[in-house]
């Protein structure tokens, strides 16, 4: 998978910067985590966030990831799948809470 302009501003969209690959190397994405991956990202609007103060202005942090509300993004698999998309979900969700705050 090539990190194009589309996929950065989904990543800038959780507070995580990458580059863009203009030249033909490829990050790789196994084919078995497509679909984890995939649900992740449709899940950047899902994010709990609390602002808190910050000198004049004010400082926005993630707690992680609504379930309740990301659940649409994976229920309508098979019992198995569902399970597993919401694990593999779990772990990049803890991933990027670590980026993001290295980030802050």
């Amino acid at each position: 998978m090539k990190i194009d302009k589309a996929d950065a501003e989904q990543w800038a969209a959780l507070n995580v910067t990458v580059e863009v690959d203009d030249e033909d190397e490829a990050v790789e994405v196994w084919r078995i985590n497509w679909q984890s991956v995939m649900a992740f990202f449709a899940c950047d609007t899902q994010w709990r966030t609390v602002a808190v103060p910050a000198g004049e202005g004010h400082r926005l942090i993630r707690l992680g990831i609504d379930y309740a509300s990301a659940r649409p993004v994976f229920a309508r698999r098979d019992r198995a799948r569902e399970r597993q998309l919401f694990s593999d979900i779990q772990v990049m969700e803890q991933a990027a809470l670590q980026a993001m705050a290295e980030a802050d």
